[in-house]
């Protein structure tokens, strides 16, 4: 199912090659938005080719600074079919701090869209807030991080799996139908997403999971092998798994979930599980947890 929107207006991230010069890297680093895509605060990136397109996974990219996003200059995509699990698109967040909140969105901060591998590392203290789309009617919540059906995103720590350096607060946006904080927007088929290490602390707009499925979302696998991760699901939400399930459907069924590390603390919304489904969700796979210190 191709995401729903009410723009074509996108936004993409920028290259940063690995042969960058010493005097080119400093430049970039200090270089602001263009202003027909500017952030309002001071939101930087590094850029050697003005591609505009993240999908060569020779390339790192980076993002960092913080400020208060412009409706629909105000986000990252990694375009589909860019990426693979053995040449994937690598991006570290570095002390990002943005906000879509109250500024109707058409995508979320971070879209991953389907046919990739990306990895995201973490980099000092990140804090992602998605907002919500009211122009079409339904107020659909975005979430701070969106991936794709067919895609996979692996989370970790900028210094390597396992460690809990680097932090991302997450949370989803969305009144009514709500997105995760880190998974999906409201009624978008989510992909595969690894946690394997850095501080986490994710919360899901109303319905919706902290970590996984939006409201009415189909979820793929979860799986989480370290890290330090508090996940908090909105209302009839999941801490860590599916969404709320009201329209019928797939839309809020969960895949697999596997945990065998990791510092764990999820809870979930009114009449959602800590850890698996949200209320009216099925789990069509397994869960596993072989692992890890958890408390839900």
């Amino acid at each position: 199912m191709k995401p729903r929107t009410s723009s074509n207006t996108e936004f993409r991230i920028v290259t940063c090659s690995y042969v960058l010069s010493l005097i080119a890297l400093v430049m970039v680093i200090g270089m602001a938005l263009p202003a027909r895509q500017a952030f309002a605060g001071t939101v930087t990136y590094k850029d050697t080719d003005n591609k505009k397109e993240l999908d060569n996974p020779s390339n790192t990219y980076v993002i960092q600074g913080d400020g208060k996003l412009h409706k629909d200059d105000n986000h990252f995509t990694v375009p589909s079919d860019s990426s693979s699990e053995g040449h994937p698109i690598r991006i570290t967040l570095k002390n990002v701090n943005v906000s879509q909140d109250g500024q109707d969105p058409s995508y979320a901060f971070i879209t991953i869209e389907e046919g990739n591998y990306v990895i995201i590392s973490l980099d000092g203290n990140n804090a992602i807030t998605g907002g919500e789309n009211v122009q079409v009617g339904d107020n659909n919540g975005m979430a701070a991080i969106n991936v794709d059906e067919g895609s996979t995103l692996k989370i970790t720590s900028a210094s390597g799996d396992g460690s809990t350096n680097g932090k991302l607060v997450a949370k989803g946006g969305g009144s009514k139908y709500g997105g995760a904080g880190i998974g999906s927007n409201f009624y978008y088929p989510m992909g595969d997403l690894i946690i394997a290490g850095g501080t986490i602390e994710a919360t899901g707009a109303h319905c919706a999971a902290g970590i996984g499925g939006g409201r009415d979302s189909e979820v793929g696998n979860i799986t989480i092998t370290g890290g330090k991760i508090s996940a908090q699901g909105g209302e009839y939400g999941a801490g860590i798994g599916a969404g709320d399930h009201f329209s019928g459907g797939d839309g809020g069924d969960l895949s697999n979930l596997t945990i065998s590390g990791g510092e764990i603390t999820a809870k979930g919304g009114k009449d959602g599980a800590g850890i698996g489904g949200g209320e009216g969700s099925n789990i069509r796979g397994n869960m596993l947890i072989s692992g890890g210190t958890i408390t839900a």
